[in-house]
């Protein structure tokens, strides 16, 4: 296997989230997907269809760091039975929050 040495084009590929983007759950926290196809939920983020890798959580002027917590499961599995409490989300939206992403990332490096 190719070991990917640096970050995904995360201009054309949905892999970060940030404090405007990520939607909360009841409680306040977080629950990201990271997944080889998209689940349609939101919090979704692209492994690229690679089988490891990194993750990198950071927060800045945050009063504390949270320490996130993994689960690896079966995303089909997973969407029966828990998915459901993430916001559904279609490919025409899923297609235009990457619209989104593109049009901050061009303003901010091509400007």
């Amino acid at each position: 296997m190719r070991r990917r040495t640096c970050s995904f084009d995360y201009r054309h590929v949905p892999s970060t989230l940030n404090v405007a983007q990520a939607e909360r759950d009841d409680d306040g926290s977080v629950t990201i997907v990271l997944a080889h196809r998209d689940p349609g939920v939101a919090n979704w983020l692209s492994s690229g269809g690679l089988g490891e890798g990194h993750m990198v959580f950071r927060w800045v002027e945050a009063g504390s760091a949270p320490v996130p917590t993994t689960t690896v499961v079966v995303l089909d599995h997973w969407l029966r039975a828990d998915g459901t409490r993430l916001r559904p989300v279609s490919p025409g939206e899923r297609a235009e929050e990457q619209r989104q992403k593109r049009l901050a990332v061009d303003r901010r490096f091509m400007a």
